[in-house]
């Protein structure tokens, strides 16, 4: 059985607690973990067995093959990271948006 391979954008409390999950289910690969908190990063990648981290998610998706995003952030950045995934499918932490507009750009036209 072929694992997905998994992004996680945010190493925090929420991020590490999807990624256990998301192992803990099985059927799942932590590809790459991003975290602009060098410390946070570090521990994530390591605890998680990342192939790839970064301080940006620009570095990470423009060159790791991900199947999954999942968006572990504050609220206000996830309509922006999420046009950002190239050709992955994106989960989001809820909510996924902060006002009535926003998910209209995350639906393609």
């Amino acid at each position: 059985m072929k694992q997905i391979r998994l992004a996680l954008i945010g190493a925090g409390a929420t991020g590490r607690a999807h990624a256990a999950g998301a192992l803990a289910a099985g059927g799942f690969k932590i590809a790459a973990i991003v975290d602009p908190i060098a410390e946070r990063l570090t521990a994530a990648a390591t605890q998680f067995k990342a192939e790839t981290s970064a301080a940006t998610a620009d570095e990470v998706l423009a060159k790791a093959d991900i199947d999954a995003v999942c968006l572990c952030v504050p609220t206000q950045h996830h309509a922006a990271l999420a046009t950002d995934v190239p050709s992955a499918v994106t989960l989001s932490t809820r909510p996924p948006v902060l006002n009535s507009w926003s998910p209209s750009r995350l639906v393609p036209a």
